[in-house]
């Protein structure tokens, strides 16, 4: 079972600040909330015995201090991993404006094109059977730096100390000239499990919360614990060049009848079908 302190990092040097948790309600009474550190991982794990560490097309580029000043714009990622039986879906909000004109449904995605503005406040609401908030801000400093940043809304815990938490992370700011993907499992109330990620170049194993530099291609993806392969995906992942994704492990969907306990979602991916759909917003002040 997963419980307190949850690691979640994409950039290797990302100095990750405060997120917080509010404890899930069904009713209309205050809600309580605590803080969590979220701790800078480790980032890969080590690639298995048959891996290529080389991909001669993965050419990081230089970012200079007039590229990062220039930026009026980043990308926000949101996810609704919030797989709990009762309904969820979230609504997001940047500087008090509603980004999602349409409620983010359970086990989506959807990413905004933003302003980079002076200050920069996050909000991400649960509402349906069950409610929560979560918000952050960050200064036009910290939002220049970053191309990408991404939000995932789960739980952890069980019964009333039953936790909705947003784990914030972002890439390295390399001008996206490499492929780097995040892994977090978010399965609650299942052991936690490694996601491998194989392909014709090579296999490489990470752990929940960290972050790998692969080559661009096609992967397919199974988890494992104990060493024992615990669940095969059968969906390839697509991984592009100047790009940056996460892989989820999360529960099975009700009636599932996949041969493995849980589903990977992974985001974004060219094909807008599925859980993983990839819709796009693009946001006007």
């Amino acid at each position: 079972m997963k419980y307190g302190v949850r690691v979640a990092v994409l950039a290797v040097l990302a100095a990750l600040r405060l997120t917080f948790a509010a404890h899930l309600r069904v009713s209309s009474a205050p809600s309580h909330i605590a803080s969590r550190t979220l701790v800078v991982a480790d980032g890969q794990t080590g690639l298995l015995p048959s891996a290529s560490a080389v991909c001669l097309s993965n050419v990081s580029a230089n970012v200079t201090h007039t590229d990062i000043a220039a930026r009026k714009t980043s990308k926000l990622r949101v996810c609704n991993m919030v797989t709990t039986e009762r309904g969820g879906v979230l609504s997001i909000r940047l500087n008090g404006k509603e980004l999602n004109t349409d409620a983010l449904a359970q086990r989506t995605c959807v990413e905004f094109v933003i302003p980079v503005s002076a200050t920069n406040k996050f909000e991400v609401k649960l509402t349906g059977q069950v409610t929560a908030d979560w918000s952050e801000e960050m200064s036009h400093a910290e939002m220049a730096d970053i191309p990408i940043l991404f939000l995932v809304a789960h739980v952890f815990g069980v019964g009333d100390d039953t936790t909705f938490s947003v784990d914030k992370f972002h890439g390295g700011n390399n001008g996206l000239k490499s492929v780097q993907v995040a892994y977090m499992d978010v399965f609650r109330g299942e052991p936690d499990a490694k996601l491998q990620l194989i392909s014709s170049g090579g296999e490489f194993e990470m752990r929940d919360a960290t972050f790998v530099h692969l080559c661009a291609g096609e992967y397919s993806l199974r988890f494992v614990q104990d060493g024992k392969v615990s669940g095969q995906v059968d969906a390839s992942a697509h991984f592009a060049l100047d790009e940056q994704y996460v892989v989820m492990r999360v529960a099975p969907e009700a009636g599932s009848t996949g041969n493995g306990i849980e589903t990977a979602i992974v985001f974004p991916q060219p094909s807008a079908s599925g859980s993983s759909g990839n819709p796009l917003n693009e946001y006007w002040r």
